[in-house]
């Protein structure tokens, strides 16, 4: 028989080596978050305890909502400023507008990122 038949059923072999690449690397993170979880809770800090992984989360998902926010608030800004922009030169064609940048939140994701 053909060696280079296409399958649509996987072999056993394929399985296990698929399974491996996913399940080794799924087993280590899950090891190091359980120690983390396990050594937080002992070490002592002048603020208190070493936050955990699910207080970690937590605290990441609080930050990425006030990024949404603070990038709501900078497209409402431009955007009032365009129709202020827009509204001058509609009375006055050769009147200069100004075109502000607007002052972000210092801990807004994007500018963690660029850091």
């Amino acid at each position: 028989m053909a060696t280079n038949v296409i399958s649509l059923k996987p072999s056993r072999e394929m399985v296990v080596n698929r399974s491996r690449v996913l399940l080794f690397p799924l087993i280590g993170i899950l090891c190091f978050l359980m120690m983390w979880h396990l050594a937080a809770k002992q070490v002592e800090t002048s603020l208190g305890t070493l936050p955990g992984p699910v207080q970690t989360f937590e605290q990441f998902k609080n930050l990425a909502a006030e990024h949404v926010e603070e990038r709501d608030k900078a497209l409402a800004f431009v955007e009032r400023q365009e129709k202020r922009n827009a509204a001058k030169l509609a009375k006055n064609p050769d009147a200069k507008v100004k075109i502000r940048l607007i002052r972000g939140n210092r801990l807004s994701l994007t500018k963690l990122a660029l850091h």
